[in-house]
């Protein structure tokens, strides 16, 4: 009986660490797709209008379509990461042109936070690992500088080290309880 009562303690303590496991993905899970969806809710607001002009619909129609990219990206990490003991799969990945692809799709936010970007490093460095995994990394990162940070962003990289940095925010609203990434 006693073998029985901490196998069934075991079972009963590794049932409450999934379910933590599974509530704390739905709300990084939930939080992830909120940005997305945002472009997609406020780009369709914008196509309503009566008086858009035609390059405003074709803006407005990529941005939908990237954001349509990136919940599939999401999607896809999610699933990833959701396969227990299963090898994620690896490629070779140039960092400059994964950065470069990353402030492409977040080109609105800069221009519209009006941020002022540095880029260096080693153009020729490429990383092996999961680019979906990377890329959300990144982007993640870039847009909580952009959005807790000052008008100017530095991203460094080489070959021991990736680093956005940005200074705190000067705005009283944004000082409270923020800090540069």
């Amino acid at each position: 009986i006693g073998a029985l009562s901490k196998s069934l303690e075991s079972y009963a303590n590794n049932l409450r660490e999934a379910i933590e496991r599974e509530k704390s993905f739905t709300r990084h899970a939930s939080h992830e797709m909120r940005t997305p969806i945002s472009v997609i809710k406020n780009s369709l607001s914008l196509l309503n209008l009566p008086t858009i002009s035609q390059e405003k619909q074709q803006k407005s129609y990529q941005r939908i379509h990237n954001a349509c990219e990136e919940l599939e990206k999401l999607t896809n990490v999610f699933l990833l990461l959701g396969r227990a003991n299963q090898a994620i799969p690896k490629t070779s990945i140039k960092i400059d042109s994964l950065i470069n692809a990353i402030i492409d799709r977040l080109e609105h936010l800069f221009t519209q936070e009006n941020i002022i970007l540095s880029i260096e490093g080693d153009a020729s460095l490429t990383l092996t690992t999961h680019q979906e995994l990377l890329e959300t990394l990144v982007s993640n990162l870039i847009i909580n500088a952009l959005h807790h940070g000052s008008d100017h962003i530095t991203i460094r990289y080489n070959h021991e080290s990736l680093t956005i940095e940005n200074p705190i925010s000067n705005e009283p609203e944004t000082l409270d309880n923020h800090h540069g990434y």
